[in-house]
């Protein structure tokens, strides 16, 4: 799925002027105007809102936001380490996965590997923030490799392509899908991820001269 903006939907008086720049000048713009719409889309969806500032609608259950885990647990070479994590998930034989401070990636530990809960170090905010966090959807359809931005020489195109793309058009359209291979189907919810706004035309409007004026 995507959100493509084409030269001539922008101000009337501005389409002579871009016709006026060569093939290789106007697809370098249409890729300047992507990355644009890219950002624009991006900072949409973290903030978990439609292209015009509609909020999502929420999660039929809400996730509990897990409080910060700072544990001691014995490594597979023996060795006894401390370990704290202020997000992680916990698997049905009680294994955690997690993004581990120090190591600065994931990590998971076996329950029978923790010897001691202690208590955290870090602060991982507010309650109000903690649940905001777990219960953010569809973050990394956000990342610049999901979300993708080209440009021709007459279209910039920001899109999500692959796997990502049916998950993607699933919830941007509201509808139904099966939650995992083989699982039950589920009727989601309308939740727009990309579009183009009145704000993001004039911002590649006001672009657009800017790069007229330094050619």
């Amino acid at each position: 799925m995507s959100a493509y903006l084409n030269i001539e939907q922008l101000a009337h008086w501005l389409t002579p002027l871009t016709g006026q720049l060569q093939p290789t000048a106007r697809r370098s713009l249409g890729l300047e105007i992507a990355r644009a719409l890219r950002q624009s889309n991006q900072q949409r969806m973290r903030a978990q809102r439609g292209p015009e500032g509609q909020a999502w609608a929420a999660r039929k259950t809400a996730r509990k936001a897990p409080r910060p885990l700072r544990v001691l647990y014995k490594a597979r070479d023996g060795h006894v380490r401390e370990l704290e994590m202020s997000s992680y998930q916990k698997s049905s034989k009680g294994n955690i996965t997690g993004y581990d401070k120090e190591a600065g990636g994931l990590r998971t530990i076996a329950k029978k590997g923790i010897l001691q809960r202690l208590l955290p170090k870090y602060s991982a905010g507010s309650e109000t923030a903690r649940k905001k966090k777990a219960n953010a959807m569809m973050v990394g359809l956000a990342s610049a490799r999901r979300l993708q931005a080209r440009a021709g020489a007459e279209q910039a195109v920001v899109q999500i392509e692959g796997r990502s793309e049916r998950i993607a058009r699933v919830h941007h359209l509201g509808l139904r899908d099966r939650v995992k291979p083989g699982g039950p189907e589920y009727d989601y919810q309308e939740r727009a991820l990309l579009g183009i706004n009145a704000q993001d035309k004039a911002r590649i409007e006001a672009l657009l001269i800017a790069h007229l004026a330094r050619a």
